[in-house]
């Protein structure tokens, strides 16, 4: 039985609590607005009231002014817990003392003022939680207390999209242990669309990299305020999405010094031993699991009302166990003698007339016959630690990955009108993985990991009734793989001196025996691959009447440097074909009398260049949320996407061109002259362009969507 996780958690007052703090950060999509009408008893519009919406946490104001139509709007407020307040001559002020606003919410609160002396108060001290009324959009909203209330195995926040309805994952998805650059961690299904084609966005920024669409940063629960998954009836600001958005804030420091100190362990001496170690006679495997860390937020002036910063940092650092079951040649086999295997070995030099082929007498491939090259590769197999010629190797090592994340935001209150936050954050991870072999051979063996940034810069400025906003954002994914850090030479194992100028890495090769564990490392796994994008985000939006209008842009740059070599050092291949009675039959034979022999079935070595791509990508929108009664909202937008073609850094790309001459083809006999056309392409040559594909100008998107508030607690949304 194994015990999943253990939490310890304590506070001191002041430096270190445990609560939390609500989360304050100014964007795009990650922010929520509040927008209603102010009226008196007989439900008389009331222009000219004054509105102010205050965060508690960081005792921090925001103002409105009800339009000529008693309209009010507050925008890009930062979720969390609020009062708002309503002043107008010759009615009594209105309160309402504490409301919470979720990511990504189009709060509602009509506001009736009554009749009476401005020193009166009305307050509202109990009422239903807010509905979306003035939004189609349809989505979840995961809070921190049920991020950090329910398990998730190695705190990767995004396990928790699958509680929403509409949502459908995968098992890669289920198993997924680490958010960072993970494609498995956003291989779900929003509403039966294509599962990794959703788009992650933190603090108002895009986290997708060009690949797989994977996301670089996935903040830890504790660094994470809140996420919604919005799964249809989009609002015309999101775009490039063929799935879910799943819109993320951060936290952000309030006007208390608030924190946190966890940590998270397993240990195998909490848990039993597995079936394979016990069928081996060995001991539990080592195993340990710490993940811990700590968050501090809090005020950056005396005032405690401008300046305020949040950090947080975690380690993971752990000891995998490992019950790993492998096929190695034995002693006897490496000096030529086959007698423990019941298959007959045949020598390939010889041939009778009805194309068969000698046995070796007693099975024994004698000294003088075996090929030195092999005799040096067959050295780095290891001693069978059981009897037998099949699964005849146990190994205990695992891997030792260890994890650094940190991420730390501020957010300036210049002024009444101007509202900035910068936000960076890292995470990095390198797993040594084991040489069970203890030698160069060893496969599965070096170290691979993760190196991941994300930074935003976000920005929202008033002016003459308008709310303009601009946010930059930045994200980073490498995912290195590496062999053991030795350098080997082709001509050291015996092979042709020649092919250390052909080997792309001095690495042992791959060599393939048949039946028995492959040496070296698989062929893929040497990998230098690097994504990034650069995204600009640009809105503005007003209250005009009943009408609010919004409209902006985003351009991003996405880029990729893509190294990703097969069997850079060589591949060579042994099979049972040299050493069976007839060489396309049977089941005689033995693949490493074959390699002694110094026949191999196939073998390459292969160059692979380093290509560096990239594709700019923008998108316009405009969108109009009418509140056409007090009990209909539309939603009418429109949004134009564009993903320009791919171009590689240095022109080396290609492509099949139908319509291109061939001039070398042309055809001159009399009566059929004409010019032969189709062939390759390649990009920058003879007028060609540098991209691979005719860009698509047609994307357009419009969207309608309608809610239609029944009764104080229910609401219809379509869209």
């Amino acid at each position: 039985m194994e015990i999943t996780r253990i939490r310890f958690a304590f506070s001191l007052r002041m430096a270190l609590s445990l609560l939390v703090i609500s989360a304050v950060a100014f964007g795009q999509t990650q922010t929520a607005t509040v927008r209603g009408t102010v009226t008196d008893a007989s439900g008389a519009v009331i222009p000219g009231s004054a509105l102010t919406l205050t965060n508690l946490d960081q005792n921090r104001p925001w103002t409105a002014e009800a339009n000529a139509a008693g309209a009010y709007v507050f925008q890009q407020i930062p979720p969390g817990e609020y009062s708002l307040e309503v002043q107008a001559d010759g009615f009594k002020r209105y309160e309402r003392p504490r409301f919470v606003l979720q990511v990504a919410q189009v709060a509602e609160i009509d506001i009736p003022l009554e009749v009476g002396d401005i020193t009166e108060t009305v307050e509202i001290s109990a009422e239903a939680p807010l509905l979306e009324t003035a939004t189609s959009d349809l989505g979840e909203v995961v809070n921190s207390l049920t991020a950090e209330s329910l398990p998730l195995n190695g705190r990767n926040i995004l396990q928790l999209i699958g509680l929403t309805p509409g949502i459908n994952t995968t098992r890669n998805f289920r198993n997924s242990t680490s958010g960072n650059g993970s494609i498995s961690a956003i291989a779900f299904s929003a509403n039966g669309g294509r599962n990794v084609a959703n788009s992650i966005m933190l603090d108002g920024s895009s986290q997708e990299v060009m690949g797989f669409n994977q996301p670089s940063y996935i903040p830890s629960p504790d660094t994470l305020q809140e996420f919604k998954v919005q799964t249809n009836a989009f609002s015309a600001e999101y775009g490039r999405t063929a799935g879910a958005v799943v819109n993320m804030v951060t936290r952000s420091g309030g006007s208390e010094y608030h924190g946190v100190i966890y940590e998270f362990l397993r240990n195998d001496k909490l848990q039993a031993n597995n079936w394979f170690a016990n069928a081996n006679g060995r001991d539990r495997a080592p195993f340990r699991f710490n993940q811990f860390g700590g968050t501090l937020g809090g005020p950056l002036t005396p005032g405690r009302q401008r300046l305020f910063f949040f950090q947080s940092v975690e380690f993971r650092r752990q000891v995998n166990p490992a019950s790993v079951t492998q096929s190695v040649p034995t002693p006897r086999m490496k000096q030529g003698d086959f007698g423990e295997d019941n298959r007959t070995v045949y020598d390939p030099l010889t041939l009778q007339d009805d194309g068969t082929r000698d046995p070796f007498p007693n099975n024994v491939v004698p000294s003088d016959r075996h090929n030195p090259t092999a005799i040096k590769l067959l050295s780095y197999f290891p001693e069978p630690t059981a009897p037998g010629i099949r699964n005849n190797f146990f190994s205990q090592l695992g891997s030792r990955p260890n994890t650094w994340d940190t991420s730390s935001k501020i957010d300036y209150r210049i002024n009444d009108r101007n509202n900035l936050f910068v936000r960076v954050s890292l995470n990095k991870t390198i797993n040594a993985l084991p040489s069970r072999w203890n030698n160069i051979a060893s496969p599965a063996s070096g170290w691979n990991g993760s190196i991941n940034r994300s930074y935003t810069l976000d920005d929202t400025y008033l002016v003459g009734g308008w709310v303009m906003h601009g946010n930059y954002g930045y994200s980073y994914h490498a995912n290195p793989r590496r062999y053991i850090e030795e350098d080997v030479s082709q001509g050291s194992l015996g092979l042709p001196a020649e092919l250390d100028g052909q080997a792309q890495f001095p690495a042992f090769p791959r060599v393939q025996v048949a039946d028995f564990q492959q040496m070296g490392n698989n062929a893929f796994w040497y990998i230098g691959n690097k994504f990034e994008s650069h995204t600009w985000v640009g809105d503005m939006s007003r209250l005009f009447g009943n009408h609010t209008i919004k409209f902006g842009g985003v351009y991003r740059i996405n880029r990729v440097s893509n190294h990703r070599p097969a069997d850079p050092a060589g591949f060579y291949q042994f099979n049972r074909n040299w050493t069976r009675e007839r060489f396309n039959r049977g089941r005689q034979g033995n693949s490493v009398a074959s390699m002694l022999l110094g026949f191999m079935n196939g073998g390459r070595i292969r160059f692979e260049p380093s290509l560096s791509q990239q594709t700019p990508y923008w998108g316009f929108y405009i969108q109009d949320d009418w509140s056409a009664s007090d009990r209909l909202t539309l939603n009418l937008g429109l949004r134009w996407d564009q993903d320009r073609p791919i171009t590689e850094r240095y022109n080396r790309a290609s492509w099949f061109e139908f319509d291109a001459a061939q001039p070398s083809l042309a055809i001159d006999n009399p009566g059929l002259e004409r010019q032969v056309v189709g062939g390759l392409q390649f990009a920058g040559v003879g007028g060609a362009p540098r991209h691979i594909k005719n860009p698509d100008n047609n994307n357009f998107a419009p969207r309608l969507g309608l809610a239609y508030k029944l009764t104080d607690r229910l609401v219809i949304r379509t869209g």
